[in-house]
């Protein structure tokens, strides 16, 4: 068996894969405020896991996978950068590794969503695939010849601060017109309550992303237009990678992405319309399918492939 952590800025998801690829255990605590306390939580999970792995499963664990929501060095061992957490060059294998006592592999938790799609996802079978995560920013984990593209120094793919233009508000990174910045969550919520106060008018309903989308859906203006502008630019930014990559499949995730299918619609068409060359056969756009669990499945996979037991 091999464990899976997905080190969250709120929570974090924990669990056991089988020789099968299926998760047959899983669980989320709270995740900690100081480096210390993370650490610490991280290794009383692996402990955990050990030892129910023994018990329940009868089965050793070979491995700990862990994804974190930041940049990770190409050599899978140090966290350079992670803004939920507040961590800057935090060399976590080594923190862990004595208390551990297991192989640890750490990787962006996109990364890890990208290749849980790949094994038991929308993106199974694929040679050259993108995921997408949209939530409070963007995402995204890229799949070239059957393999996640770390880049030369591990920092590909940070395609949420991919620039498409100048926004109304800074991204947190510090930079204007990110991705993230456009076809986010936080995006869409504050692109409506500039609607809202630029025609002087208060909103019918709690603002929250999933409420305008319920209200686009019903016909409400504002919360329409907010959506468009979300779809148009999500349409942008995927254009931009189909040009460069020519993927076969783009899987969208994250809370976002479902919208019972409306931003998915409104983004299939808004891609085709802008495609270089019209006609042509173009990546599909797909919603990923592998669920919540997939940066713990993703992170579990993580081992089997750096030890090479798949």
């Amino acid at each position: 068996m091999v464990i899976g952590i997905d080190l969250g800025g709120t929570n974090i998801k924990s669990g056991l894969l089988d020789s099968s690829n299926s998760l047959v255990f899983d669980q989320s605590r709270p995740t900690g405020s100081t480096l210390d306390e993370i650490v610490n939580n991280l290794a009383e999970i692996i402990d955990e896991l050990k030892d129910r792995a023994k018990k329940e499963y009868q089965s050793a664990v070979t491995g700990v996978g862990i994804g974190v929501p930041g940049v990770v060095s190409k050599g899978l061992d140090h966290v350079f950068k992670c803004t939920n957490l507040g961590w800057h060059d935090i060399p976590l294998k080594e923190l862990l590794s004595d208390r551990a006592g297991l192989p640890i592999f750490i990787d962006n938790d996109a990364n890890l969503a990208a290749l849980a799609e790949l094994y038991i996802g929308s993106l199974k079978g694929v040679d050259t695939g993108l995921l997408l995560t949209l939530g409070t920013g963007i995402g995204g984990g890229v799949i070239i010849n059957g393999k996640p593209y770390r880049g030369s120094n591990g920092l590909g793919m940070e395609i949420g601060h991919m620039v498409l233009g100048e926004n109304f508000f800074d991204c947190s990174c510090g930079k204007n017109g990110c991705f993230e910045t456009f076809s986010s969550a936080t995006a869409l919520v504050k692109y409506y309550e500039k609607l809202l106060s630029d025609n002087s008018v208060k909103s019918s309903f709690e603002v929250s992303a999933k409420n305008i989308f319920v209200n686009a859906r019903a016909g409400d203006k504002l919360s329409f237009e907010a959506v468009d502008r979300t779809a148009t630019y999500l349409a942008m930014g995927i254009v931009n990678v189909i040009n460069i990559l020519d993927p076969a499949v783009i899987a969208l995730g994250g809370g976002m992405a479902g919208s019972d299918g409306f931003l998915l619609k409104m983004t299939r068409e808004k891609v085709k319309k802008n495609l270089f060359v019209k006609g042509f056969p173009s990546a599909k756009i797909e919603l990923a399918t592998s669920g919540n669990q997939a940066g713990t499945i993703g992170a579990a996979l993580l081992v089997r492939e750096e030890l090479e037991i798949i």
